[in-house]
């Protein structure tokens, strides 16, 4: 076993870690949580999921969702950026890091919930989905 696991990851986008008042902001520019008026398109916006990690990040929309039990058996090193598939195909045959019947359960930003096959878990932007442009994901857009 590698390390111990979280169970769910918030979506750091909208729960940021800089909090109202603090001089810093968050990596997204923002200053504390945002407000359901910021995010464009709450019914596809990923708010909480299964997770390796306690945040959930689109570059890591890998390690962090897709396969959210990977990190307890797996460093995160080369699954940056969607490239699990590409580079450690062998251990998305391993059920072990998977959750879910290979799967994750979500959290919307709207609020309702849903299971997705890994491959049907997204970060938001192509270059980390295979090329494809989700209608839902981590990353705060217009979907």
């Amino acid at each position: 076993m590698h390390q111990a696991s979280n169970s769910y990851g918030v979506n750091m986008e909208i729960l940021g870690y800089a909090g109202k008042g603090n001089p810093s902001k968050d990596w997204y520019g923002h200053e504390g949580a945002l407000s359901m008026a910021q995010i464009p398109s709450p019914a596809a916006t990923y708010a909480v999921s299964d997770s390796s990690r306690t945040v959930m990040e689109s570059y890591w929309v890998d390690s962090c969702t897709r396969y959210a039990n990977c990190e307890r058996y797996y460093p995160r090193t080369g699954t940056e950026g969607g490239t699990a598939k590409k580079n450690f195909p062998e251990r998305l045959t391993e059920d072990r890091i998977y959750r879910h019947n290979r799967g994750s359960l979500i959290v919307f930003a709207d609020g309702h919930a849903g299971w997705r096959p890994a491959d049907h878990v997204y970060g938001g932007y192509p270059q980390y989905d295979w090329g494809i442009v989700s209608k839902e994901g981590i990353i705060v857009r217009e979907y």
